[in-house]
């Protein structure tokens, strides 16, 4: 197999497997979803909703893996048939990737389904901990950083000091922690946490697009695929993300945002936003800080159903499907 040939089977599998699965299968689970009723929440403008987007993330997983499959054995059967075998990796790191992303998204599930807005914030989660209890966003936050340690393991081959290996590893940890709760933090409207996500993710292909062009390509179409199979049911308000998908997306956007940026000043800044975006929400509704921006409010409505006057208005702190965790 030449690697020409190479690069095409490759990147026609990620479609395959990273895009048109999930949108095939949210496109027929969604209607059995509002059937049953199960799980159903209403919104911020008094619609009924169901939480099974977050779904798609496991679905992307099965296609992901499928597509790897399919890429290793079109290699093998070339070589098995005289020609030479070229070894395709969708994502780098192996396996490690989609355990971080549906270890992500049961954790977020465990808070859809069993948390409360009793505890919110860094400070809720830690002060509860500090006595005894540990919540559902406290048992996510620190499952994500668990999930997050292994998926990159610090590299003590010798290449750099030990003492630096570790920290970059601790950096890129937190910064996977942080991007999957902030994430999850703009998921309070439809579309909004799929828009950030999705800022995330292009950014951090374009820096790996100055070194490796077709790498990048491949890997857009591979994390974009979720965000197009469920763009129209998230915005026009059929289903939602919930902490299962936005806790997902921002895992696996901050994994591919740490493992682009350049060591130490980049992945130091990086770190750095997050944090800082994560602690304004302390103190800040972003909902409050969009609206009030014409920018950044014409962006987070884009592509959003038209809005009429909702049944009953909810706000952001007195919805479960709304609460800022």
């Amino acid at each position: 197999m030449s690697p020409l040939v190479a690069n095409i089977v490759e990147f026609v599998a990620s479609i395959l497997g990273a895009f048109l699965l999930p949108w095939v299968a949210m496109r027929a689970l969604v209607p059995v979803l509002e059937e049953s009723g199960a799980g159903a929440v209403v919104n911020y403008r008094g619609r009924r909703v169901v939480y099974g987007l977050g779904l798609v993330w496991a679905v992307w997983v099965a296609g992901m893996l499928l597509a790897d499959l399919l890429t290793t054995a079109a290699s093998d059967l070339s070589a098995v048939g005289g020609g030479t075998a070229i070894h395709i990796s969708i994502l780098p790191a192996g396996f490690m990737p989609f355990v971080l992303v549906l270890g992500a998204m049961v954790f977020g599930f465990a808070d859809d389904v069993y948390g409360t807005s009793s505890d919110k914030g860094f400070r809720g989660h830690l002060s509860a901990l500090s006595h005894g209890r540990l919540t559902t966003g406290g048992l996510k936050l620190f499952g994500v950083g668990a999930l997050a340690a292994t998926a990159l393991r610090p590299d003590l081959s010798g290449s750099v000091a030990p003492a630096q290996a570790i920290a970059v590893w601790l950096l890129q940890v937190l910064g996977i922690a942080l991007t999957a709760n902030f994430v999850n933090l703009l998921d309070l409207r439809p579309g909004r946490a799929l828009k950030g996500y999705s800022v995330l993710v292009v950014v951090a292909c374009a820096s790996i697009a100055l070194s490796t062009q077709f790498a990048a390509l491949v890997l857009i179409v591979v994390v974009m695929g979720p965000v197009l199979a469920v763009w129209r049911l998230d915005l026009g308000e059929r289903g939602m993300l919930g902490d299962a998908g936005a806790n997902a997306a921002g895992a696996l956007a901050g994994y591919v945002a740490v493992s682009s940026l350049p060591v130490w000043w980049g992945l130091t800044a990086y770190v750095a936003i997050m944090l800082a975006a994560n602690l304004a929400s302390e103190k800040y509704s972003f909902s409050r800080l969009i609206e009030g921006n014409r920018a950044l409010n014409w962006l987070d409505g884009l592509g959003r159903t038209a809005a009429d006057t909702p049944t009953s208005q909810i706000s952001d702190d007195s919805s479960k499907t709304s609460r800022e965790v």
